[in-house]
């Protein structure tokens, strides 16, 4: 063909394929059809590593024999059976004796470095060189096969470099003539060893990490080819690692600027050189899935496109560093001293991963890989000998296991507050900032954190800067009684107002006493009940859940009267997870306990519990909105529970004691066991919580109680006895009716607290009282202020039922989510 070097427009592309796109036969003929493809459309340069896993087998195989090992005869011979069975399988006629040949060459090689038990790098680079000799023999064969014309090229006979063995510096002026003439000129497809050179002598080199990325790049810019694609086993350059990221989606276009930083920062798709190459000749990439040919993969140019409108493109890691830090009295204000340490460490051949100094000039911290750190610090430590004695400079301080992670975008340098969006979120998810380096490019943020943190940061930087659909939110629901069930039903039915919002709340786990149900992606919410039914994990599995997720965005719900659960709030609370409950023990318990809640919550995510008093009123919210702004709470009374409220106004209506009492329950205002509403204790637990909202010192013990059954014997016994001995107590609150209709009152059950005393009791009240007058399972507070003195302040609405209550728990969660954003 003619030469297109001359004709960067001319159409020619190159197509490099990595180990992973030629690990089987099945991948190299799935291979062989793409680039048939290619070819049959226009002038196409291919170029391959060694099939997966090639590499390290032949690593293996010179590690063992550098040690005399016998072993690595049997190496060899699995590589050999391995290729030649590829061969047969390919149908790739004519290519045994070929591949015969370079084993055996592999063989001498290997015996004579058994030998000397020696194995220079110039002898590395020779060995790992017959991967992708053999490689291109077979995927040429495979070609052939497959009706396209093609042939192996050795790039030792294309890319000249230097003698710097395992990393060889490309001499692109002495190359260019060399792949002009070879790759220009041919009409056969080339199929061209990726990752080896050669010197001006022609000793085998290999260009190090990335080396076949390299080739590619290099080949192309020097024949001007229209685009290179790499072809992967991802759908192009991912915004994070999928296997860690599962929301990670593959970027549409990049910037050779952001791919090279990506590339730095560990996303494994492309080394820098090559992209630096690319970049320097202008030449696009193309990175796509040899697995999902069709789709159209990440283009990266000068200045890609971009509709996304994320600031950040992707997010990359660095799963393991040393950090170093060298610091000292003796450091501010002298010159030469970061020269000095870096220059030491440049000696060595040490590569810095990352810098930050502080701005006191007194410490330098900077991050290299742990395979340098015993000789990074015996250079440090021998540098700075004299300052260590003579107590200006400290020992070298190290910090292993560490990973950085970096957030790469060209938009990041228009949007003001990303570096505190970063930080926020990691706070968040309990991640400890180790170092930071931010550029004056403000192309990235890097951050060095503990390497058991790394996938945690991860994700969580990930879903800060990419919610393509809005709010995602984790839900964990305690609780499926009559509440419970309700509000799970109300999310259901809301789901599309809150979709549209730009909300999902995604019920993982949902737990009665016994069962619970856990699913991350998400329990369908119209057949929660069938899941719950079929589930076979524990309440304790999901609260383990809920601890353990490092979702930025945790709701637990607490809708039973359990005391096992509220035990939970505290580690739920510490580890981020906002908690809403409409459980009364824990806010009703010891007030150190109360103020410790409430403390925390209002650290991390919070903890609502609006509807512990009046089901789905604002009582709670009003007390915290007087005493926020300045006001003083004098005296707080109304009628706290639904179930007495309604059958108070029943007896006024005058209605039997026990007849009301089952219509309650058959309405389903009251507990399970209506003995619980009954005793009063449950209105004072109210009262307590209503008091240490408005700041008063309260105890549960402080209440005086009375009980609205008349003897304490009704406690005990079954429910069913119960049910049949509560007409006997009928006539007792018939007459106390009549008493109060007498004196022109009205009977409730009043709770009050003022000046310190807080009583809950059967109380007769004038016709004008507030409470006077409530009907069904309304419930009242009266809150008498500085503000209010003359008239309280009336909040007043039904108390009692599940489809309100479950409304107030509704309303705490969307309230608890506007807070966190």
């Amino acid at each position: 063909m003619a030469d297109p070097s001359s004709n960067p427009g001319s159409g020619l592309r190159v197509l490099k394929f990595g180990g992973t796109s030629l690990a089987d036969p099945d991948r190299v003929r799935a291979v062989a059809a793409i680039v048939s493809a290619r070819a049959a459309t226009g002038p196409t340069v291919m170029v391959v590593s060694a099939l997966g896993g090639v590499t390290d087998d032949l690593i293996a195989a010179g590690q063992s024999a550098e040690q005399s090992d016998p072993e690595y005869v049997s190496r060899l011979q699995a590589m050999r059976a391995r290729h030649l069975k590829a061969a047969a399988d390919l149908a790739a006629s004519g290519v045994d004796e070929r591949i015969g040949a370079l084993f055996d060459e592999l063989d001498d090689l290997l015996r004579g470095v058994s030998l000397v038990k020696e194995c220079t790098a110039r002898t590395w680079d020779q060995i790992l060189s017959f991967g992708e000799r053999l490689s291109a023999t077979l995927v040429a064969a495979a070609l052939r096969a497959a009706g396209t014309p093609a042939e192996a090229c050795d790039a030792r006979d294309l890319i000249v470099t230097d003698d710097n063995f395992g990393r060889a510096w490309v001499d692109v002026d002495a190359s260019r003539g060399r792949v002009s003439e070879r790759l220009g000129q041919s009409d056969t497809l080339q199929v061209v060893t990726g990752f080896i050179a050669a010197t001006p002598e022609g000793d085998t080199t290999t260009l190090g990490r990335g080396g076949s990325d390299h080739t590619a790049t290099l080949v192309g810019s020097i024949l001007g080819a229209e685009a290179v694609e790499i072809w992967t086993d991802v759908d192009g350059v991912m915004s994070a690692d999928p296997r860690i990221v599962p929301e990670a989606f593959s970027i549409p276009s990049l910037g050779y600027d952001e791919l090279m930083e990506l590339s730095h920062w560990g996303a494994d798709v492309m080394h820098p050189a090559a992209v630096h190459t690319a970049r320097d000749h202008h030449v696009p990439l193309v990175i796509r899935n040899t697995l999902n040919p069709e789709f159209p993969g990440t283009s990266v140019v000068a200045r890609p496109s971009d509709s996304s409108g994320y600031p950040v493109r992707g997010i990359a890691s660095i799963d393991d560093v040393a950090l170093l830090r060298l610091e000292g009295d003796g450091m501010q204000g002298v010159p030469g001293i970061a020269q000095r340490l870096f220059g030491a460490l440049a000696q060595e051949r040490i590569s810095v991963i990352l810098i930050t100094q502080a701005s006191s000039e007194r410490s330098i911290c900077f991050a290299i890989e742990p395979v340098d750190l015993d000789q990074a610090v015996r250079v440090i430590q021998g540098e700075f000998a004299l300052e260590r004695g003579a107590g200006l400079v400290d020992d070298v301080v190290v910090e292993e296991r560490r990973s950085v992670i970096a957030a790469v975008g060209e938009g990041m340098r228009e949007t003001p507050g990303l570096a505190g969006r970063v930080f926020g979120v990691l706070g968040h998810s309990r991640v400890n900032i180790r170092a930071i380096a931010q550029g004056s490019s403000e192309l990235n943020i890097s951050m060095v954190v503990a390497q058991e943190d790394c996938e945690r940061a991860l994700r969580a930087v990930h879903r800060a800067f990419f919610r393509p659909h809005g709010r995602t939110v984790q839900l964990f629901v305690a609780g499926v009684g009559r509440v419970g069930a309700e509000f799970l039903d109300q999310v259901a039915a809301q789901r599309a107002d809150l979709s549209e919002r730009g909300l999902e709340l995604r019920l993982v786990g949902v737990a009665r006493s016994a069962v619970a149900v856990l699913e991350e992606e998400g329990v369908d919410l119209d057949g929660w009940r069938d899941a719950l039914a079929e589930g076979s994990g524990a309440l304790r599995d999901m609260v383990d859940m809920a601890l353990e997720s490092d979702h930025p965005s945790r709701l637990f719900v607490d809708a039973t009267a359990s005391q096992d659960v509220v035990e939970w709030y505290e580690p739920l609370l510490r580890e981020g997870v906002a908690v809403i409950s409409a459980n009364k023990l824990a806010f009703s318990g010891p007030a150190e306990r109360f103020e410790s809640l409430r403390e925390m919550g209002e650290r991390g995510r919070g903890v609502l519990f609006e509807t512990t008093v009046g089901a789905g009123l604002p009582v709670l919210r009003t007390i915290q909105d007087l005493v926020s702004t300045g006001d003083t709470i004098h005296r707080i009374e109304g009628v706290l529970s639904g179930t007495l409220g309604f059958i108070c106004d029943r007896l006024m209506a005058g209605e039997a004691f026990s007849a009301a009492l089952a219509e309650a329950d058959r309405r389903g205002f009251t507990e399970p066991d209506p003995r619980e509403d009954l005793g009063g204790r449950d209105v004072a637990r109210k009262l307590v919580i209503l008091g240490r909202v408005a700041g008063l010192p309260i105890e549960l013990d402080d209440v005086d109680v009375e009980r609205l059954l008349p003897e304490a014997g009704w406690v005990t016994g079954t429910l069913d006895e119960f049910w049949v001995g509560l007409p006997e107590v009928d006539a007792d609150f018939a007459a106390r009716r009549d008493r109060a209709v007498e004196d022109g009152a009205a009977l409730c059950y009043l709770a009050s607290i003022e000046d310190g005393r807080a009583s809950v009791r059967l109380a007769s009240v004038p016709t004008d009282h507030p409470c006077a007058g409530l009907a069904s399972s309304d419930n009242l507070v009266a809150i008498t202020t500085h503000r209010y003195a003359e008239t309280p302040l009336v909040v007043q609405g039904p108390g009692a039922g599940p489809e309100v209550t479950a409304a107030g728990v509704f309303a705490d969660v969307l309230r608890a989510l506007a807070e966190s954003r």
